[in-house]
């Protein structure tokens, strides 16, 4: 056999060596990085089973707290409803009693009008006629 081709054989096996241990290297690289999936995957599995273990009461307490507020909003709307009627009811009354003021102060407000002038008349000419008595 060639020297050179001997030398040749034996860098090239010498090359390939390396590159063995550097691709050895590299799986084992992977399978620590494979490994460190593995566990995170694991671990997020058991804490999807603990939340779903966990969120079923909070799921259910959130459902009844749901169908309470529904009922205390429905009543909430008809007592608003009950409410809206019952301040027409009394705007109308108001409104009634307005009327009627109006219609009192139309007949008995210049009546008693005239009748307080003749009272602060007489009150005056009373008050007059005493002073004038008295000096």
């Amino acid at each position: 056999m060639d020297p050179f081709l001997l030398v040749f054989a034996c860098l090239a096996l010498a090359a390939f060596t390396v590159l063995c241990i550097i691709a050895a290297m590299a799986i084992r690289n992977l399978t620590r990085q494979l490994d460190i999936v593995v566990s995170t995957t694991q671990r997020a599995a058991a804490d999807l089973q603990t939340l779903r273990a966990e969120i079923a009461p909070v799921l259910t307490e959130a459902t009844s707290l749901l169908t309470q507020l529904k009922a205390t909003t429905a009543n909430a709307d008809a007592q608003l409803t009950s409410l809206g009627r019952s301040a027409d009811a009394i705007a109308g009354i108001v409104g009634d009693v307005r009327a009627l003021e109006s219609r009192l102060l139309q007949r008995l407000g210049p009546p008693l009008e005239q009748a307080a002038g003749i009272v602060a008349g007489v009150t005056k000419g009373l008050t007059t006629f005493i002073q004038r008595l008295v000096r």
